[in-house]
């Protein structure tokens, strides 16, 4: 008897530095025999129709389910269903951005509850911790997926490494090395902050998430240099750019001047 075609969820942050990734691995997973659930809002499946209507009419199994954004319950204008939709990117708006976005947990679990065939595996994106629940109560295995670069994971893995020194900087401005990567980096002392729940991501609230999202962009930012280059460059860090001031580094886990 033939083995029935997994059939995996994917839930994508509404921001399109997520979404195209979400939709790459969508069309990559249903390329393989996949049954793919591909979960957005409607004007994101709007702004994204032709790329997903053309991998649907090619024959790939994806299914788009939308699910009606919240922004009116949080005071923002119809229509703000992604971040750069946004009238501007301050912390008032972004605020209710995120709290639309947690109040798409009861509709989105009903929907996954619903789907047929039962789905084999949820794929949601690192900036909806709320998943995670229904995935145990289901039994449905979860992965969370970065659409960060390797280096980002590599620079925070190295941060979460310092996080007593971080921790005792007092100055935001600060900027602390870390030269246990193959070239060294430089980020702002303010990092220190990004784990502040013990890692049960399921139990942060809408500023902590905020506070992790925005902590993230910054380390993003980082300056990356070497020893034996004078000149000032630019590099790009997980798609953000910034210059760079390549020069002698202090050691691992010095503090470092702007």
């Amino acid at each position: 008897m033939a083995m029935a075609s997994p059939h995996f969820v994917l839930f994508p942050f509404m921001a399109q530095g997520h979404m195209i990734p979400m939709i790459d691995l969508a069309k990559l997973l249903a390329r393989r025999g996949a049954i793919i659930s591909f979960i957005t809002t409607p004007r994101n499946a709007a702004r994204n129709y032709s790329v997903l209507a053309r991998a649907i009419n090619s024959g790939l199994r994806i299914h788009v389910h939308q699910l009606d954004f919240p922004s009116n319950q949080v005071g923002l204008p119809e229509g703000c269903e992604n971040l750069d939709l946004l009238p501007s990117y301050d912390d008032h708006l972004t605020s209710k951005f995120f709290q639309a976005t947690f109040l798409l947990r009861e509709p989105w679990e009903k929907l996954v509850e619903q789907l047929i065939p039962r789905p084999t595996c949820i794929i949601t994106d690192t900036g909806f911790p709320w998943t995670l629940p229904l995935s145990l109560r289901l039994h449905i295995p979860r992965l969370v997926y970065y659409t960060h670069s390797c280096l980002y994971l590599l620079i925070m893995r190295s941060i979460q490494s310092r996080q007593p020194l971080l921790a005792s900087i007092s100055d935001d401005s600060e900027y602390v090395t870390l030269s246990d990567l193959p070239h060294a980096v430089q980020t702002r002392g303010d990092t220190g902050g990004l784990s502040q729940k013990g890692g049960k991501e399921e139990n942060l609230d809408v500023p902590d998430l905020k506070r992790r999202w925005r902590l993230q962009r910054r380390a993003m930012t980082a300056t990356v240099g070497s020893d034996d280059d004078d000149s000032k460059t630019t590099t790009n860090v997980g798609g953000w750019r910034r210059h760079a001031w390549p020069g002698k580094n202090k050691v691992a886990g010095e503090r470092n001047g702007r």
